[in-house]
């Protein structure tokens, strides 16, 4: 099958990638409807705007940035929260934990949706995320792993990931997670939603437009692209990485999921999650 991306290069000779055609976007858009309904009502998640910014002077473009800084936590993160509130819904026992892996944004994010739902929060973080982080989402309540049962650090984010899913295996409680396909996706594909709304009206000014969005582990671009594609084919969306964490291209060229070497102690970390 022929990848939804095609590879190009930018002036300064590095590979991005567009991504130009999915025919069939694996995404539900009812799911991601009913999401975005139930973070509105219980989240109070609010719909940030779009802001409009001077463009580079080398690009004769309107630029226009959705402003999620202006979201709960300062971030995208609590958007996560979508699959969260539909099981504790229907679930017929009582759900007291939600657990994630993070080096900052995600765990604050998890850590305040679960105090404003009565829960508690087990949070996963490698022993190089900064103090700053892990002092906020403490400030939210969270209890921090930051060690394995054996007193082995968790060096970085893959090493706190692989602990948190085998923790998660053998003690109760909801464990948040981003891969392809999963609700979390959908929860993500709120934003999609969002913006499609906001640029009626505005692209009939506009020759073309194209979506950029940053992109680390993967979970904001594949909901947003996904509902973007799948309402509106003939949209462009470009996925941006940095150079430290381009998994994305490599990928896409072997076909396969391709490791970047690690990331911890750069700012880079954080785009992650």
């Amino acid at each position: 099958m022929s990848s939804p991306f095609q590879i190009s290069t930018s002036s300064s000779g590095l590979p991005y990638a567009i991504r130009q055609d999915i025919c069939r976007p694996s995404i539900d858009l009812d799911l991601v409807r009913d999401y975005a309904t139930r973070l509105r009502q219980r989240l109070d998640i609010c719909k940030t705007p779009l802001v409009r910014i001077p463009a580079p002077r080398t690009l004769q473009a309107t630029v226009l940035v959705k402003d999620e800084g202006r979201q709960h936590t300062g971030s995208f993160k609590p958007r996560i929260m979508g699959p969260l509130l539909s099981r504790l819904e229907r679930s017929r026992t009582p759900i007291a934990r939600v657990c994630s892996v993070t080096t900052g944004n995600q765990g604050a994010a998890v850590a305040w949706a679960a105090r404003r739902l009565g829960l508690s929060a087990l949070i996963f973080a490698p022993v190089t995320a900064t103090e700053y982080k892990l002092d906020r989402m403490r400030g939210f309540g969270a209890e921090i792993v930051q060690h394995a049962d054996d007193g082995s650090p968790l060096l970085d984010y893959q090493a706190a990931e692989r602990y948190a899913r085998q923790w998660a295996l053998s003690h109760p409680g909801i464990y948040l997670v981003e891969h392809a396909g999963s609700p979390e996706i959908h929860s993500y594909g709120t934003l999609g939603l969002e913006l499609l709304d906001q640029l009626v009206g505005i692209r009939a000014e506009l020759s073309t437009t194209a979506v950029v969005v940053p992109t680390g582990a993967g979970g904001l671009s594949s909901g947003i692209f996904s509902v973007l594609k799948s309402l509106d084919p003939a949209l462009t969306t470009i996925a941006v990485q940095t150079r430290p964490t381009n998994y994305l291209v490599p990928s896409l060229v072997r076909g396969e999921n391709t490791e970047v070497a690690s990331t911890s102690g750069l700012v880079e970390d954080g785009i992650n999650c």
